[in-house]
């Protein structure tokens, strides 16, 4: 058991300590050429004091009782709160690739799968979901590509007519179409 393994633990490592004292000791009277091999000594005494506090943090536990992946692999939904919670673990587990390239073949693919048993009234609603929630984010596109426009777009008062093209009733300037002749 979990708590026999954690006693043989703390055994060893009394053990070890005192076989420590008894051959090294802790004199107070080391000298200056001593420091380094009592630096180390520290250092051990330290990982053992850690090793310590993380046996006596997770004492009886086990790989099998971490709950994410528990929550995949053991959950059978059976209520409507279940399957939330079911919900929320594929969703959070899903969206953790979604920067990657294949992540919208991936989905095209899982819906389909999970699609196939659906009845053609459940797949119609389900169809209509996908379409208003499609409508939406080109509405929010849409809004968002105008909101810019009218943002950046600085009113100007046109004062003169284009230089480009020539006012043919404004007979003040001086064109004289022979001019123009070859």
């Amino acid at each position: 058991t979990p708590e026999e393994r954690w006693a043989e633990r703390q055994a060893e490592r009394q053990a070890a300590k005192a076989q420590m004292m008894a051959a090294g000791g802790f004199d107070e009277g080391e000298s200056e050429d001593d420091g380094e091999s009592k630096k180390m000594r520290e250092r051990k005494l330290q990982l053992e004091s850690d090793a310590n506090n993380v046996d006596d943090l997770f004492a009886g536990l086990t790989v099998k009782d971490v709950k994410n992946k528990d929550v995949l692999t053991a959950l059978v939904p059976k209520t409507e709160a279940e399957f939330d919670e079911l919900q929320t673990a594929l969703v959070d587990r899903i969206q953790k690739s979604q920067n990657h390239r294949l992540y919208v073949q991936f989905l095209e693919k899982l819906i389909r799968q999970l699609a196939l048993p659906l009845k053609d009234v459940e797949m119609r609603k389900f169809s209509s979901t996908l379409t208003t929630l499609a409508n939406e984010k080109q509405r929010m596109t849409r809004d968002a590509s105008k909101k810019k426009k009218t943002t950046s777009k600085k009113a100007s008062v046109v004062t003169s007519a284009p230089k480009d093209k020539v006012d043919m009733n404004d007979y003040s300037n001086a064109y004289d179409e022979y001019d123009d002749f070859m």
